[in-house]
């Protein structure tokens, strides 16, 4: 269990359409930060945003791909 509650917070996440930034944006995402990603390819960022989005329970914080 986490200790880290981030509920209310606003993460950027550069570099978020893969690898290490994607990792970093789901997990700011489980914690409870609204996320925002940015990245080359606004196809696999809309994905991206799209993956993180669905792993919300209900009322969840939402993942938005900025361009």
């Amino acid at each position: 269990m986490s200790t880290v509650d981030l509920t209310g917070k606003v993460a950027l996440v550069t570099g978020a359409s893969r690898g290490v930034g994607k990792h970093t944006a789901r997990s700011l995402h489980a914690v409870g930060a609204t996320v925002g990603i940015t990245g080359r390819s606004a196809e696999t960022l809309g994905a991206t945003a799209a993956e993180i989005g669905a792993r919300s329970t209900g009322s969840g914080p939402p993942a938005v791909a900025l361009r």
